[in-house]
């Protein structure tokens, strides 16, 4: 499993590059509180909606304790997905950090 840290997600979501930031949480949690830019998929369904097998996609939830991340992760993964992150820390470790989160319904 290949992870990304605070840091590099921070300079990935900075320097423009396009990507999908993905938390692994039900709409609830997703509307409490996620990191600017994220789209919220709950499901294998819902993940595997992205149709470029290379594309970028950094799975995340609500810190290390939570597992739906890495689970997300692993369907991913089997599903032939190839260039997967997963940020372990997720919205705990950003909010450590001071960095911006924001709140409201998926779009």
């Amino acid at each position: 499993m290949t992870t990304i840290t605070t840091r590099e997600l921070k300079a990935l979501i900075d320097g423009g590059q396009p990507f999908h930031l993905i938390m692994t949480m039900d709409a609830p949690a997703f509307a409490k509180a996620h990191i600017p830019g994220s789209i919220q998929a709950a499901s294998a369904g819902d993940l595997i909606e992205i149709r470029d097998p290379h594309a970028l996609i950094v799975v995340y939830c609500t810190g290390r304790e939570c597992r739906a991340s890495g689970l997300a992760y692993e369907q991913l993964d089997h599903a032939g997905f190839r260039n997967i992150r997963h940020y372990t820390g997720g919205l705990a470790a950003w909010a450590e950090a001071g960095l911006p989160l924001e709140s409201g319904e998926a779009h």
